[in-house]
């Protein structure tokens, strides 16, 4: 419910009166906290409780009732604080239904704003008629308290004038429940009672007094008071976050034993062929468990049997059949609602086991799993040392899988598994070999998998004693490689590179047993921004078969040749390399034997054909001192032709220039 403010709960604590006497302590089953009570209720019975509203939400009144809650105060409704409309509150039917059910008796209260008797006898009649033909046995309240700019400030003060006011609405709403029949009171803070009514005149009416005091004792003595609202921080299973508690003082009829609450909680605890074994949440107040039982979800439920535990074990059933049970829990006052219906069933010998694989191996143990048999209870596992050896059990498991552990390394294993039940074991499955780590090898099997202009992504044969595997690069073929990932998969991508530029890659692969043989050398390039081409320079220069001029020649090519240009890359030196073709020949020339430039330069005036031979029509003349980039290249008959694009007549053409002219330079792409 709605509480005072911060400032009226110091007040309470400034305005205790210090002549009050206590009595007994003890902890409340919701909070841990110690609480002292008034020496005014000694011999009598202290009741547990809470108050609940629809800030509650769902509450499960089962779980509340065997949490130990021996009544429930429930709001109703309530009067808006600005606009003064009557509300009922969302959860009260769903609350006082699900209280009674479970044998929790109730009150009630309601959050007044009445700012007249008129309106407090309306909000008594309006109480009535939602409580009417539940069976509410504890007093109705109603709920007197201030907010900030809530309508009923204007009455709540310390004048003689305000408190006759405020006293007057209570004792007619009182009077209002009394005259329907109900037992009524108010509920209010120690302040409120102190300072802003005469509770005298409401106890002459007859009126119950329930005290809002957070404090380890109820410090209101000017009248009797039956219930004590202690804390607003309870934890009570069933009801999700905080909630109100209270205790409630009683030395005659309000809290006579009431019948258990509903059962809750059912579960199969065991099967076999013939039986199954239920078990629930255990019950609040419970002398005895009947169990029903019925051939179908919807059917009719025979009691076949009582319980005076929570456990019940039905016998004599047909093999491999389901069944459906309901529990309801009894006592002298009477028996409680029934369960919700729970499906159980017999079973039969489980099938065969299938589909084993080894899903995990290091130096000593294997690991294993298997299709899971929705008809096991467990599997047990055996082991043999070749395919036709004996099997002996080795382990069991509830799930489908195994870890074997404690065995020779570099070993093979055959693993058969059975399933389980409460009607005997299973067919064994088929033979499984499975074997513990050994050495990795050598990696093979490198191959570039992706690339942009900055990343290089690249896999490997997977080694299956492996680990993981140590990746290192080497910016030189001959250069120091150096370690720059370790990787579980056989995969891996190098970010961060050059554009056109060729690296150098090994892989190790690596287990608990130590490090494989180093794979050999594998050169990747990332994408290029462009295709590239370029002259050579000088008289002549030297193709090598690797970035180095300490490695084989392959080519010597002379001044001009136009030159394919697949990567760069450096030497030991760091020295600049380009990969070329030339002639069917793929190798390594020196940077500064190659001129590097980005456009096709026309030297003289050129046709523009359709193809790249004088034997295609043209679509006309390219003049002299145009730069055109190159799209490809074509040698035929000894000459290079490159097509390019140019505007002839207003109308972009592509074709095919020839490259004989010996003043022109032929080059494209610099982007290395």
């Amino acid at each position: 419910m709605r509480r005072a403010t911060i400032i009226l709960l110091a007040l309470v604590l400034i305005l205790a009166e210090a002549e009050t006497a206590y009595a007994a302590t003890g902890k409340s089953p919701f909070i841990s906290t110690t609480y002292t009570h008034s020496s005014s209720f000694n011999g009598m019975n202290v009741y547990n409780g809470i108050d609940v509203s629809e800030h509650q939400y769902v509450i499960n009144w089962p779980k509340v009732r065997n949490a130990g809650v021996d009544y429930a105060i429930i709001r109703c409704g309530y009067r808006g604080g600005s606009a003064g409309s009557v509300v009922t509150d969302n959860y009260f039917e769903r609350n006082i239904k699900g209280a009674l059910d479970n044998g929790i008796p109730v009150g009630i209260y309601f959050f007044s704003q009445a700012l007249t008797v008129t309106e407090a006898r309306k909000e008594a009649d309006y109480v009535i008629n939602l409580i009417s033909g539940y069976d509410v046995s504890l007093p109705v309240f109603i709920d007197f308290e201030y907010q900030p700019g809530f309508r009923m400030n204007s009455i709540i003060g310390t004048t003689s004038a305000k408190k006759t006011k405020a006293t007057n609405n209570i004792i007619a709403f009182i009077d209002e429940m009394k005259s329907a029949g109900y037992e009524a009171g108010v509920y209010a803070s120690t302040n409120c009672y102190n300072t802003n009514m005469y509770p005298e005149k409401i106890d002459a009416a007859g009126g119950v007094f329930w005290i809002a005091q957070y404090n380890t004792s109820c410090t209101y003595t000017k009248t009797p008071y039956s219930a004590w609202q202690y804390t607003s921080s309870g934890t009570v299973s069933g009801i999700s976050g905080k909630v109100d508690c209270n205790f409630w003082y009683e030395d005659d009829g309000y809290f006579e034993l009431t019948k258990p609450p509903q059962v809750y909680g059912i579960s199969q605890s065991a099967k076999s062929d013939t039986s199954i074994s239920l078990k629930w949440t255990k019950a609040a107040d419970v002398e005895e468990y009947h169990i029903y039982r019925a051939s179908s979800a919807g059917g009719e439920y025979v009691e076949i049997g009582t319980s005076d535990t929570n456990t019940y074990k039905d016998t004599g059933l047909a093999f491999n059949k389901s069944y459906y049970y309901k529990v309801s829990a009894s006592n002298s006052a009477g028996t409680g609602l029934m369960s919700s219906c729970f499906k159980a069933a017999t079973v039969s010998v489980p099938s065969k086991v299938t589909g084993l694989v080894q899903t995990g191996k290091v130096k000593d143990t294997v690991t294993i799993s298997w299709t899971g048999n929705s008809d096991a209870d467990s599997y047990n596992i055996y082991r043999a040392s070749s395919a036709g050896g004996k099997y002996t059990l080795s382990g069991t498991s509830k799930k489908n899988s195994f870890t074997d552990s404690g065995l020779k390394v570099k070993t093979a294993y055959y693993y058969k598994v059975e399933a389980v039940n409460g009607a005997g074991t299973g067919e064994k499955s088929d033979a499984l070999k499975a074997e513990t780590i050994s050495e990795t090898g050598k990696v093979t099997g490198i191959v570039r998998t992706a690339r942009t202009r900055s990343t290089i992504t690249f896999k490997w044969t997977a080694d299956e004693n492996a680990e993981g595997y140590y990746v290192y690069r080497s910016n030189a073929y001959n250069g120091t490689y150096s370690r720059i990932a370790t990787v579980t998969s056989n995969t891996y991508k190098d970010t961060g590179r050059t554009a056109g530029r060729s690296y150098y890659y090994k892989i190790k692969a690596y287990n608990m047993l130590g490090e494989g043989t180093v794979s050999g050398i594998q050169t990747l390039t990332s994408l290029p921004k462009t295709d590239r081409y370029g002259t050579v320079t000088g008289t002549s220069a030297v193709i090598y078969k690797r970035a180095g001029s300490s490695f084989s020649k392959l080519l010597t090519v002379t001044k001009g040749e136009v030159l394919t240009i697949y990567a760069s890359t450096v030497d030991i030196n760091g020295k600049t390399w380009y990969k070329v073709i030339n002639n069917g020949v793929t190798g390594y020339i020196k940077g500064t034997d190659v001129t590097i430039k980005s456009k096709v330069t026309t030297a003289v005036p050129l046709n523009l054909r359709k193809g790249p031979s004088t034997s295609y029509g043209t679509y006309g003349v390219v003049p002299a001192g145009v730069l055109r980039a190159v799209k490809a290249t074509k040698i035929i008959s000894g000459n290079t032709w490159y097509q390019v694009t140019y505007k002839i007549k207003g109308v972009s053409r592509t074709g095919w220039i020839c490259g004989y002219t010996p003043t022109a330079s032929y080059v494209k792409a610099k982007n290395l």
